[in-house]
Order: C-alpha cells, then sequence, then structure tokens
C-alpha cells in the first residue's frame, strides 16, 4: 500500500474552487507537489492522482466539506493511503 503526503496551504485554500474535484484547494497542493500530474480528482470519500485512488481520513473529509461549505479552514497536512 503506497501513501502521499500533502500540504495544503494559504494560497491553495485562497485560490481553490469550491465544489470542483479538481480545483479545490487539495486538488491544487497535489498538483503543485507532485509534478507532473496527468489527472486529479478529489470528492469526499476519496483522491484520484494519476490513475491510483486514495482514501481520505475524517480529517480530509471534513475539510473538504467545510471547504466547499464556504466555512474557514486553515492550511493542513494530510496523508491518503492507496486503495490498492
Amino acid at each position: 500500500m503506497s501513501q502521499i503526503k500533502v500540504t495544503v496551504t494559504q494560497e491553495d485554500i485562497d485560490n481553490g474552487a469550491r465544489n470542483s474535484h479538481n480545483s479545490c484547494a487539495i486538488a491544487l497542493a497535489i498538483l503543485r507537489e507532485f509534478t507532473p500530474t496527468i489527472g486529479v480528482s478529489v470528492v469526499r470519500t476519496n483522491v484520484i492522482v494519476n490513475c491510483v485512488r486514495y482514501k481520505t481520513s475524517i480529517r480530509a473529509r471534513k475539510f473538504v466539506k467545510s471547504f466547499d461549505k464556504g466555512k474557514v479552514v486553515k492550511p493542513s497536512t494530510f496523508i491518503f493511503k492507496s486503495e490498492e
């Protein structure tokens, strides 16, 4: 099982699009930290990076939900573990 560590910065939060699976704050952090990236998709239960599916933690799910609702979120670091 592989994993990735992603740090979401304030810049990612400021530039992220709410309710967007490929340009939200977490997606922007992944695109910034893992280049080249073929594709990114973030939903509440998983993150897909370069065709590999990673499970999100409860904390990451809360971050996505709060971000999408327009609530204040703070820079955070998340570890996503692959489902393979």
